[in-house]
């Protein structure tokens, strides 16, 4: 799983008093989303995609007593486009219709065929908009016979192919055709057209069809003892009456075409023949002309027992991929193998079983995904009954693992399923349970649709000064290759704030109960009760582009840091906003906090100095870090003591410190910075006394006085690295001189002086604050001392 590390580049650009766009609920759940709950039954379900992300489910349904035809659109997000429980295309209180088949009309609606009263087909075209736009009642194709076996394909051009077996009174079951177009006119003859020779003499059955490409059709269907395949054009000529034969000169007993078109106007069909126990798979391909490149074909799985119950997907390149039942290890499995261009088996010999598993699994159909990759959907018995899909990838193995994948979670022992690809590598699917439609979507990865992100966890920047976390985020199921909706293009992050805290503004008009509003080139969102993102007020902390991965990780600031004081949590969620800024999803929430674990610098530089009658003058470097608190000094009576609390005696943000303690020669001492967060860091690295202090200091100091505040008097230290002239002066609040205590040459050393109070002429000063200055040769430090009285 790739991950990505993003950082905080700066804050989306917008503009003041935003509305809000719509938040849509995106997440569909491991048990499907109701299409339809209507009272009494629905069944005869079908499915094809809207071409946006979405699809259409029709089917037939007895809510009024009757059977009448039922559709409802989804969006990609499961909701629904039409009336609640669908519209219905087709409903009398006279007849009874029964759906058969439904098409995509090639743009984003779809095309239904359905029969009355078991006899005429009629047809109905309904946009994305679930407008009829056909004659009412649909149109119609007479039959002479009760149609059965009606199987459709789109003509490409917004209409309809469709073949059906009917006896039309020549005591044969004959293959018969029509082709609707995209206003609903009968584009064939009336009635429709025989697909093969009528004159034959044998029942035809088991027909299938794909489109040619080219406005036709190419229909494979058992005639007698053979398979023949025919061509139809758009215009309803044929390649010749009797079509081609794709079985050898002598089958067994050929049963169960597939048919999948091979890009340019023929089509590879497959089929199962032999003895009823241990039927085998063979395959053929008529090219657009009617030829037989292969002659009498391939076998693709001679295994023993049986193998029947076939589909077959053309992957490109030439390449096609077969799938089958077969009971060769005692339970029902599913089989598959990839035949090449030359009717070569491609994969282990006799197929790759892709549910390799205890039960059995039937009833397979193959989505494409128009890449080599591709999708198997079939019933499951393992643990009742189910719907299940795997997706295989160009090799024959399988990529959803450990195992597949429920279309809908739980024993459902369904009434009825379809499905169609999503035209992002996943599938769409419609299951019929408990009277009832349902519909399902899975993505290319194998999980349920799901366009809103998922904060997956919320840690702590290990190592650092805190102040930041890293969130791990899930992917929205916009953010990837080939979706046809709208795409994810961005990721927002949001912090919670104290609604006390937020600038005060005029909001925008709210709009599904979010309102976002911009100040001081912060962005803001306030949700109101009841809104899709939760209550509260959110700051945006930082966005980051979708890059088609299926994890990324944000670094992102917190408000504090952890520490001993307690664990200040921050919320955060994560919003997707895809290329229609109408449309954008939110995750749920999710709080981390930060540690700040790096402690302070230990200063390098660390020394006492012994003035007698004062106590001992310490000094040291100024800390580096900007996450500096304060320095804890500690002393003990034992040479390299490990401070504790018991040692400790004083805490300073200054670089000095005079300790009056008496007799300071006997006193050791040790010193750790201390940052915001509490965390301190090793002693300096020796102890330092006034007995092994250097009596020279390397660099120019001026301590605090002591005591601080004052009264009468306070001593002065400096410490002088080489003799110089030093002036030390005292200056009052307002900047003028009040005393000067020093103005002559010193030598090298530690230094005290002593102020009593007075001004220059011996007057004693007033109460304040003061400040006291040292001059030594071009460098001045100067500090600051409060008398009392």
């Amino acid at each position: 799983m790739k991950r990505t590390l993003w950082t905080i580049t700066g804050i989306v650009a917008v503009v003041c008093a935003l509305a809000a766009p719509d938040l849509l609920y995106a997440a569909w759940p491991p048990d499907g989303v109701v299409v339809c709950g209507a009272t009494r039954e629905q069944y005869d379900q079908k499915i094809v995609s809207d071409g946006a992300g979405g699809m259409v489910v029709a089917w037939t349904d007895t809510r009024n007593v009757t059977a009448d035809i039922y559709a409802q659109r989804m969006d990609g997000s499961g909701n629904p486009v039409w009336s609640p429980d669908g519209i219905p295309i087709r409903a009398s209180a006279t007849y009874e219709f029964e759906l058969v088949e439904m098409v995509s009309d090639g743009v984003d609606g779809a095309i239904l065929l359905w029969t009355q009263d078991r006899d005429d087909i009629y047809a109905q075209r309904v946009d994305g908009a679930g407008n009829l736009l056909w004659i009412a009642s649909g149109t119609s194709c007479p039959v002479t016979d009760r149609p059965r076996e009606l199987v459709a394909v789109a003509d490409g051009a917004g209409g309809v192919i469709f073949a059906w077996v009917e006896d039309r009174g020549a005591g044969w079951a004959d293959i018969v055709a029509q082709r609707f177009d995209a206003n609903g006119n009968e584009v064939w003859t009336h009635g429709g057209i025989y697909v093969f020779d009528p004159g034959a003499g044998y029942d035809g059955s088991e027909p299938c069809i794909v489109a040619d490409g080219s406005g036709g059709a190419l229909i494979a269907a058992v005639i007698g003892t053979d398979i023949l395949v025919q061509r139809i054009y758009a215009s309803g000529d044929d390649w010749l009456p009797a079509g081609v034969a794709v079985t050898p000169s002598h089958p067994l007993d050929p049963r169960g075409p597939a048919i999948a078109q091979d890009g340019s106007g023929g089509a590879f069909v497959v089929w199962s023949d032999g003895p009823p126990n241990n039927r085998d798979v063979f395959i053929n391909w008529v090219d657009g002309s009617g030829a037989k490149p292969w002659g009498d074909g391939s076998a693709v799985c001679t295994a023993s027992q049986g193998q029947q119950n076939l589909d077959i997907v053309y992957v490109g390149s030439g390449n096609t991929v077969v799938c089958w039942e077969d009971d060769r290890d005692g339970f029902v499995d599913l089989y598959a193998q990839k035949v090449d261009g030359f009717g070569t088996t491609l994969w282990t010999n006799d197929g790759v079983n892709i549910t390799d598993e205890t039960r059995d699994q039937f009833d397979p159909r193959l989505v494409s995904s128009g890449t080599p990759e591709l999708v198997v959907v079939f019933r499951d018995t393992r643990g009742g009954d189910r719907v299940a899909a795997q997706k295989i990838d160009a090799s024959g193995g399988t990529m959803w693992t450990p195992e597949d994948v429920d279309v809908l979670e739980g024993d459902l022992m369904p009434k009825g399923w379809d499905v169609d690809s999503d035209g992002a590598g996943g599938l769409i699917a419609t299951v019929s349970w408990n009277d009832n439609i349902y519909a399902q979507a899975i993505n290319a990865r194998g999980s349920y649709y799901a366009a809103e992100p998922t904060i997956k966890g919320i840690a702590d920047v290990p190592d650092d000064q805190g102040g930041w976390v890293r969130i791990t985020i899930g992917y929205s199921d916009r953010d990837t290759v080939g979706v046809v909706q709208e795409q994810c293009a961005r990721y927002d992050v949001w912090r919670e704030i104290d609604a006390s805290a937020a600038p005060a503004q005029a909001k925008a008009p709210s709009r599904g109960g979010v309102s976002f509003y911009e100040l001081n080139g912060v962005r803001y969102l306030d949700a109101a009760p009841g809104a899709a993102v939760p209550e509260g007020m959110w700051e945006l902390v930082g966005s980051f582009s979708a890059a088609q991965d299926t994890e990324y990780v944000y670094l992102t600031p917190t408000p504090t840091d952890s520490s001993d004081a307690g664990t200040p949590y921050a919320t955060y969620f994560v919003s997707a906003h895809t290329t229609n800024a109408a449309v954008w999803f939110a995750s749920e929430l999710d709080s981390g906090y930060s540690v700040d674990n790096i402690p302070p610098h230990v200063p390098t530089t660390f020394v006492v100095a012994y003035n007698a009658g004062s106590g001992n003058q310490l000094a040291w470097d100024d800390c580096p870090d900007d996450d500096f608190k304060y320095f804890r000094i500690y002393r003990s009576e034992t040479p390299g003591f490990t401070p504790s609390p018991g040692d400790y005696v004083h805490g300073t943000t200054d670089s000095d410190w005079l300790d009056t303690v008496p007799e300071g020669w006997k006193y050791y001492y040790k010193i750790t910075p201390v940052d915001m967060g509490d965390n301190e860091s090793d002693p300096t690295g020796g102890t330092a006394s006034a007995a092994d202090g250097p009596s020279i200091p390397d660099r120019l100091a001026l301590y605090q006085n002591v005591p601080n505040p004052f009264n009468p008097s306070t001593t002065i230290s400096i410490g002088l690295p080489a003799d110089g002239h030093v002036r030390i002066s005292v200056f009052g609040i307002d900047g003028g001189l009040v005393s000067t205590l020093v103005d002559r040459p010193v030598a090298a050393g530690f230094k005290t002086f002593t102020w009593d109070g007075s001004d220059d002429t011996g007057n004693r000063v007033s109460s304040g604050v003061y400040f006291y200055r040292l001059e030594v040769e071009g460098e001045t430090i100067t500090k600051k001392m409060v008398l009392l009285k």
